[in-house]
């Protein structure tokens, strides 16, 4: 849907992500979310705790869905530091 709304539009498109690894945005999610059912159905609402696996994806979905804009919780900002300085110069 996302790709579909690019294709007739230019604008840039945020993606909400309040599951990184195990760890759940409370403030974004609902208390009884399950980081590894999210997994299982290769949901958007996740990304890997892994820095090298979270940019990838991240690139992935850049390239898939057009997504330009990731937001996060704060609990996962120091886990994907790393993932925001690879992806700074892309």
């Amino acid at each position: 849907m996302a790709t579909d709304f690019r294709a007739i539009r230019d604008v840039e498109l945020a993606l909400h992500v309040p599951v990184v690894g195990d760890a759940v945005a409370p403030f974004m999610a609902p208390p009884d979310t399950d980081p590894a059912a999210l997994r299982a159905v290769d949901s958007l609402l996740v990304l890997p705790s892994d820095p090298a696996a979270a940019t990838e994806e991240i690139l992935r979905r850049r390239e898939e869905g057009g997504f330009t804009y990731f937001i996060i919780g704060a609990n996962a900002a120091d886990a994907l530091a790393p993932v925001v300085a690879e992806l700074a110069g892309h």
